[in-house]
């Protein structure tokens, strides 16, 4: 089976004629070799944002955007106790946006300066009572943030905070099984990312691509992590989703007498089981598909959400469905677009995303507006 064309289109783009020679393929190999963008090399390379990009920046520094998006995740994870304010909340938040309120101008106004724009806007008997409330919930989320400013907040962590869903995927994944998620959803720098692209002949989708990247690529073996972007036959250029690759020697189990709390349930311990098993047989590496980013908006996820593609026990799947109770229905779960590493964002050079994710925008225009 062959589900690969190589179009003369992309390379004419990107590629002088000595360049596509040398990235063409093994024959056996789905997947080609490409530098990562110029956006990638500025912020990592050159401004060394895998450094500190797990580092909250100051509140002064938000923009409107950045502002709404902390008030909304902090609504997410206290849902029960916002309800009746979530409304005013929301309301809140278009005014912040209208009137173009970012971090440095919400913490000087203060609580006065909220609710003196807020009174503008809001004229309900009803909302006038709650306003007070709504407006402390946002400034209590703003402190927060305020007290988390410069220290390290893990993308392990975020996912946790995030939402109900979030918690369940890190307990599933926290055993010595999700090793290889886990280090995937760190920093690193771009000496440690292997970039390649894959162009389909079908619409893009996570199980078809896999079945064609090649695995055993001796020459990326230098590097941990393999981003392969893909692309659909009609639009070559235009990267629909990122797979996110982790060597197999990171999921590898070290120690061999690692064991869960007593508190584990028996399908931990049998999935723990099953995986020093089969790391013990795994004796050459191998590229190991662990997660998929997509950049095309999905109801409420913006561009640049994610899902898990790998079951603890090793099996590949589209999506993970995650039911919250016994007898709820499964729903796909979707990891927020900054819950995860810059570099799963990344594509290779002369390429662009079908939607390019906020975050990723936001900091390229900062960047473009230091330079200006």
């Amino acid at each position: 089976r062959h589900r690969l064309s190589v179009s003369t289109r992309l390379f004419s783009r990107v590629w002088p004629f000595h360049a596509i020679m040398k990235a063409l393929p093994h024959e056996n190999c789905g997947d080609m070799r490409f530098e990562a963008y110029h956006n990638a090399k500025r912020l990592y390379a050159e401004r060394g944002e895998w450094k500190n990009e797990t580092c909250l920046r100051q509140v002064e520094d938000w923009d409107p955007v950045d502002l709404i998006s902390w008030v909304e995740a902090s609504m997410a994870r206290h849902v029960n106790g916002c309800l009746k304010v979530g409304t005013l909340v929301r309301k809140l938040l278009i005014i912040i946006e209208e009137e173009g309120i970012d971090g440095h101008l919400l913490l000087a106004g203060g609580n006065e300066y909220l609710m003196e724009k807020a009174g503008l806007a809001i004229r309900n008997k009803s909302d006038c009572q709650r306003l007070p409330h709504a407006v402390a919930f946002i400034f209590g989320a703003v402190q927060v943030a305020v007290e988390r400013a410069g220290k390290p907040h893990p993308y392990w962590d975020r996912m946790w905070e995030e939402s109900e869903t979030g918690r369940a995927v890190c307990e599933e994944y926290g055993a010595a099984a999700g090793a290889g998620l886990r280090l995937a959803l760190e920093p690193h720098p771009l000496s440690d990312i292997h970039f390649a692209a894959l162009h389909t002949r079908e619409k893009p989708n996570v199980i078809l691509a896999d079945d064609v990247v090649f695995k055993h690529d001796v020459s990326a073996f230098d590097c941990l992590f393999k981003v392969v972007s893909v692309t659909p036959r009609d639009d070559p250029c235009v990267v629909w989703s990122n797979l996110i690759y982790v060597h197999s020697d990171l999921g590898v189990v070290k120690d061999e007498n690692a064991s869960l709390p007593d508190t584990a349930s028996r399908a931990q311990r049998r999935r723990l089981t099953k995986h020093k098993r089969s790391a013990t047989k795994d004796t050459s590496g191998h590229w190991v598909l662990t997660a998929s980013v997509d950049f095309a908006p999905h109801g409420s996820a913006p561009p640049g959400h994610w899902h898990l593609n790998r079951t603890t026990c090793g099996d590949i799947l589209p999506h993970l469905r995650l039911s919250l109770g016994q007898g709820e229905k499964r729903n796909v779960w979707h990891g927020g677009e900054d819950c995860c590493p810059l570099w799963w964002h990344f594509v290779p050079e002369g390429m662009v995303h079908k939607n390019v994710p906020p975050r990723l925008q936001s900091l390229t225009k900062e960047r473009n507006q230091r330079t200006s």
